[in-house]
């Protein structure tokens, strides 16, 4: 999951900038088939006020088509809001839903991308074991060779392409394992009576979990980039709907490409995975007595010592 935090460092905004960037969401951002943009905000717009809502100060803060941060003079900020009743918050989101009052979020922003934006993340970690291939697109396009040179390598439609393959084949992976029969017919074979020949590089015996460790996901992302027929045999097991966002067409498991040109910066990478299952919960308890009704909300940090960061009656 992407952070949504007070302040952002480059990799995380890269990640957004990736998250949004495929040219499915053209219609979300007002970007008609000529490329021109209508008067709805660009996605460095959206990501600009994001930014601006929470930071602390009054600067308005542009995002460019490389994804970079520039600001645009003292007290900008304020004329995102001219037309609204409020100002920016100037303070840490503590519900997604918050989001809503950004100017240029709408619902629909909300719903598409929801599941890989969280404002209680813990830092520089990612959860490999829980993304979908968009979480996977916006991580991978902040982590390859390029990326550190701060360079939006997403912008670029064939890396964009190449990153939307790999990370549709990453979802495949981990929707393999939590198929059980998939399992079952992985290891045993019954399908084909050749089990020994079914087993791929990168998977151990008796596996159950895509990911067991940090370097499983690098290893089974190196498979990905050196055979691309296996990437597409698993890509064509990711979710249909991300699979037509991201612009993949099946193509009967033979590959979209012959080679890989994009390269990782694995060494980033391992640092930032993860394979465990973060730790933080959002407590929610709804209770009635006649015609009154109450709930309460708390977000509990149990990475350490059960720390409470949020906490709502209403």
């Amino acid at each position: 999951m992407l952070a949504v935090f007070f302040t952002i460092e480059q990799d995380a905004l890269l990640s957004l900038c990736a998250l949004l960037s495929p040219s499915a969401y053209d219609d979300l951002f007002g970007v008609q088939e000529d490329g021109t943009d209508d008067d709805r905000p660009t996605r460095g717009e959206v990501i600009g006020a994001i930014i601006d809502h929470i930071d602390a100060d009054n600067d308005m803060v542009v995002v460019d088509e490389q994804c970079q941060i520039q600001q645009s003079g003292a007290g900008a900020e304020e004329r995102r809001y001219r037309d609204l009743e409020y100002g920016p918050k100037n303070e840490p989101f503590t519900t997604l839903d918050e989001l809503l009052t950004v100017p240029g979020v709408t619902p629909q922003f909300l719903e598409l991308f929801r599941s890989n934006l969280t404002v209680y993340a813990v830092a520089d970690r990612f959860y490999v074991n829980l993304a979908d291939a968009q979480g996977y697109m916006g991580f991978l396009c902040a982590h390859t060779t390029l990326s550190q040179a701060s360079i939006n390598v997403c912008q670029t439609p064939q890396f964009a392409a190449e990153i939307g393959f790999l990370s549709l084949a990453l979802e495949g992976w981990v929707a393999f394992f939590s198929s059980p029969l998939g399992l079952l017919d992985f290891y045993l074979g019954f399908s084909s009576g050749q089990a020994e020949q079914r087993v791929e590089d990168g998977i151990a015996a008796g596996q159950m979990i895509a990911f067991r460790t940090e370097q499983d996901f690098i290893t089974v992302l190196n498979l990905f980039v050196n055979n691309p027929e296996t990437a597409a045999q698993y890509a064509m097991l990711a979710d249909p709907t991300r699979a037509q966002l991201l612009g993949y067409v099946a193509t009967g498991g033979t590959g979209q490409f012959q080679r890989f040109s994009v390269d990782f910066d694995q060494t980033e990478m391992r640092r930032k995975i993860s394979v465990d299952i973060p730790r933080v919960f959002r407590i929610s308890a709804t209770g009635s007595f006649g015609i009154a009704t109450r709930t309460i909300t708390a977000v509990v940090d149990f990475t350490q010592d059960g720390r409470m960061l949020y906490y709502r009656e209403y």
